[in-house]
């Protein structure tokens, strides 16, 4: 792997692993706000006071003892107490009894709940009691103690699950951090390999490995064209051995007497040899 592509998984670990750490902060942080919003947005009535609650829409809504807030608007019959304190712990929530009247006057059925709490935007409750509202509009809500609590130690709160949706931003927060995490790190882990090393060159690139030949190369023997043909050496003779006389001939047409010889004899003429790689003689014109 080349300098480049390493410096390029080095810098794309670095961002993956920065975003997925942003990214679970995000996340996390949007949690724990959804939670907060949420619990503003109670309507809240304090003890001892009919409240006019108005609802915008039907459905199921939860019923909270707050013993640590603020109420700084009511509309009904009692002024807003403002901020109280912590009565206690969850198990010393102080007995209440609930009367909600909807628009038509009928009392609403409230069912009696626990498992959910809530300590955010500066309020802590408990869950009590859950009921369902039919149709949007003005209810009234009666708080009434049951026993010699001051009045001001705590309040209700009305609205929906606080905690709806925020284990699944949560859960995303930890799969962004760990993903990133893993992701960014193998990228990291990636640059800092090193690739097979790369083939050696040789510095003179016009050597070779090949011996140069020692003698020059043997000349090749050009081809016989049609009417060409090497005449044959004429044999040599050892020396020191007497070559016989050639043998005499007679002209044709003349016949030799026997027992006598020619005056003179005529030694056959031996062609030329021509050379070996003598070019071919030219036919006369």
């Amino acid at each position: 792997m080349n300098s480049n592509r390493r410096t390029g998984f080095f810098a794309a670990g670095i961002v993956v692993l920065i975003a997925g750490l942003l990214a679970a902060v995000g996340l996390w942080y949007s949690a724990g706000q959804r939670q907060s919003d949420a619990v503003r947005n109670f309507a809240r009535a304090p003890v001892g006071c009919d409240t006019t609650l108005n609802f915008e829409a039907a459905g199921e809504f939860l019923v909270f003892v707050e013993t640590e807030g603020e109420i700084s608007a009511v509309t009904g019959s009692c002024v807003a107490p403002g901020s109280f304190g912590e009565l206690g712990s969850p198990q010393d929530l102080p007995p209440v009894r609930l009367v909600l009247t909807g628009p038509d006057g009928t009392e609403v059925a409230l069912d009696a709940r626990t498992g959910v709490d809530y300590a955010a935007a500066g309020s802590a409750g408990q869950l009590i009691q859950t009921f369902v509202v039919g149709k949007s509009g003005s209810y009234v809500l009666r708080v009434e103690p049951t026993n010699d609590s001051e009045p001001a130690g705590f309040a209700i709160a009305i609205g929906r699950d606080p905690s709806e949706g925020v284990q699944s931003l949560q859960l995303g927060a930890f799969a962004s951090g760990i993903a990133g995490l893993i992701v960014g790190l193998s990228l990291i882990a990636t640059s800092r390999r090193r690739g097979s090393p790369a083939a050696l060159v040789s510095a003179d690139p016009w050597s070779s490995a090949a011996e140069w030949p020692t003698s020059p190369p043997e000349a090749q023997q050009p081809g016989q064209s049609a009417g060409w043909a090497q005449q044959p050496e004429p044999p040599t003779q050892p020396l020191g051995v007497p070559v016989p006389p050639a043998p005499a001939t007679t002209p044709p047409g003349q016949q030799g007497t026997p027992g006598r010889q020619p005056p003179f004899t005529t030694p056959a003429e031996q062609p030329p040899t021509p050379a070996p790689w003598a070019p071919p003689e030219m036919p006369s014109r």
